[in-house]
């Protein structure tokens, strides 16, 4: 749900939420459409436009996984703040129509864009565009005692998995056989010497008696 591009889609996919539990929709509800969904977003946090963000996040909180939830959860938000004030400062003080290194490499290739018509078809990388993507402030999580639970969720014992995952990257599974495969005919090798299945002209007994 939270990666749907429509409010039509969202809403099919909300449905069907309800009707397997409606304690949590009423959840979902009451945390905000706006803070998980891409459809009701306020702002584009790169959703679409950056590409491989799962890989670079992974690699900066590789050392906070080996904490507890909590202290996981608060050292992502202090990245996460950390990459919004230096981004918020980038577009506050940045007196050029382009932010940061794009702005750097059309001065860099200066001497060529002379001959060039420089035509910006996308205003991403403008100083407004910036402040508004980081204009929304990341809070510190609140203090547990003010947490707001419900009930079914308290009631609920977490056990640890049963089993446990292998270290390293899974191995890939081969491709599942069509309908077609279980009737295509496996090919045979032929020599093009004497024509007989089974061998190459290489491995070809005929010719080495010849020789």
């Amino acid at each position: 749900m939270a990666k749907e591009y429509t409010i039509s889609e969202f809403n099919n996919l909300m449905k069907k939420v309800e009707q397997i539990d409606v304690r949590v929709k009423e959840y979902l509800q009451k945390a905000g459409y706006d803070k998980w969904t891409r459809v009701y977003a306020t702002v584009n946090r790169g959703f679409t436009l950056t590409s491989n963000i799962v890989e670079i996040i992974n690699r900066h909180i590789m050392e906070a996984r080996e904490l507890p939830i909590y202290d996981f959860l608060e050292e992502v938000r202090k990245i996460f703040g950390r990459w919004n004030h230096n981004n918020r400062q980038v577009g506050t003080f940045t007196r050029t129509p382009i932010c940061g290194r794009y702005n750097d490499l059309l001065e860099l290739n200066e001497a060529k864009s002379t001959r060039m018509r420089l035509m910006i078809t996308a205003n991403l990388y403008k100083p407004v565009v910036v402040l508004g993507i980081y204009e929304i402030p990341l809070l510190p999580l609140p203090d547990r005692s003010i947490w707001e639970i419900p009930n079914f969720i308290l009631s609920k014992i977490a056990l640890p998995p049963k089993y446990k995952r292998p270290p390293r990257r899974p191995k890939k599974r081969e491709r599942e056989k069509s309908v077609g495969d279980f009737y295509k005919s496996k090919s045979t090798n032929s020599c093009s010497a004497c024509g007989m299945t089974g061998h190459n002209r290489r491995s070809c007994r005929k010719i080495r008696r010849v020789e």
